[in-house]
């Protein structure tokens, strides 16, 4: 007997390992998203979007400035059941950045079977809209967590973001 089809696409956004605790205004940032699919079913044409924060200027051909939206432009082509895949999206810090936190966040924005169609995920809801659903909004938001239903009660799992600090750019007197 084969067991019912499950769809279930999750993400995780972290700074790549490497670079440092602390950012200064002007410095070059690279974000690491890891898209799993957690389900029994193969997932394709997985659309990813990363939602640009202010204080972050885009500086990746990979990925296409809408807004405030950066689109990856090549679809993750399949990812089978149990499998991930990571992606990198850079950005500069605008220099002009006054410093403190930014907060950056991605989703995945749209996702189909090996059939083509848009099944629906087991416990989120892939779109292009930040904070749409309670399972994307604090406190139930939680950075790097993958394993909730954000269907009943938890965090969206396919829906991350984390913090960079960032001080400002000092400019020395002459």
């Amino acid at each position: 007997m084969n067991p019912k089809p499950v769809f279930d696409i999750a993400l995780l956004k972290r700074l790549k390992a490497g670079q440092p605790s602390t950012f200064t205004a002007g410095d070059k940032v690279i974000f690491e998203i890891e898209v799993s699919n957690q389900g029994n079913v193969t997932a394709t044409q997985v659309n990813v979007v990363d939602y640009v924060s202010a204080g972050l200027i885009l500086q990746d051909a990979n990925w296409t400035l809408t807004g405030t939206q950066a689109n990856l432009n090549t679809p993750i082509a399949s990812i089978a059941p149990g499998g991930k895949v990571v992606v990198e999206i850079t950005f500069q810090i605008d220099p002009a950045f006054a410093g403190g936190k930014i907060r950056n966040v991605a989703e995945v924005s749209s996702v189909k079977d090996a059939n083509g169609n848009t099944p629906t995920d087991k416990d989120s809801t892939p779109d292009n809209v930040d904070g749409n659903t309670n399972g994307e909004k604090s406190p139930i938001a939680k950075d790097g967590v993958n394993t909730e239903d954000g269907k009943n009660g938890g965090d969206e799992d396919d829906h991350d973001g984390t913090n960079i600090d960032v001080i400002p750019l000092c400019i020395q007197p002459t």
